[in-house]
């Protein structure tokens, strides 16, 4: 019988693509299912996953993920992991009673152990991580902004409430980028 519900991203083939989308199942001691995430992560079914999965592909994989779930069945015993934010996370447990469910945040090296090295995604590459920080944290310091006045002066008639962050001026964007680049080289950058 087939599974149309289980969107499969990475199969036997190495596929590769963007990582958060995709979510890594293990279960016991043989069984490996990669998942997409377009939705909830699979641990809010419960153990309905289990027969949801029961006759799906089985996967190799060595990527990195954006979430991941170990199911030990014998043991009665669930462990989870995301990246990102997922909402009713903190009640996700509820959906698995009687079993024990451990949240083990975004520490997929949990996974990595649970799973007897089934799911093992190449180790972060420090380098890149930082210099992706540093991007990021000058792009957002280019230069002066004033968020509100610029929605009011792209709607003049709209109210507009004042929720927005202050402005930032000239000077205080060439400071937060040399903060930036100081930290980058403190935190071993080039």
């Amino acid at each position: 019988m087939s599974h149309p519900a289980v969107h499969v991203l990475a199969g036997p083939d190495g596929h590769q693509g963007a990582y958060d989308s995709w979510g890594v199942v293990t279960i016991g001691a043989d069984r490996w299912h990669v998942l997409d995430l377009c939705a909830d992560h699979p641990l809010t079914e419960g153990p309905d996953l289990l027969r949801r999965l029961g006759d799906a592909p089985r996967h190799a994989y060595t990527s990195p993920a954006g979430a991941g779930l170990h199911i030990d069945p014998a043991r009665r015993s669930v462990g989870w992991w995301l990246l990102g934010a997922q909402a009713r996370a903190e009640r996700a447990a509820a959906d698995w009673t009687g079993w024990t469910v451990e949240f083990w945040e975004d520490r997929w090296s949990e996974h990595v152990r649970a799973a007897g090295g089934r799911f093992t995604p190449p180790a972060p590459d420090r380098a890149a991580a930082l210099a992706d920080v540093r991007g990021d944290a000058l792009q957002y310091w280019a230069g002066p902004r004033d968020l509100r006045a610029a929605v009011v002066a792209a709607a003049p008639s709209a109210l507009v409430g004042h929720a927005y962050l202050p402005p930032v001026t000239a000077a205080q964007a060439a400071a937060a980028r040399g903060a930036v680049e100081a930290a980058y080289r403190a935190a071993g950058g080039r």
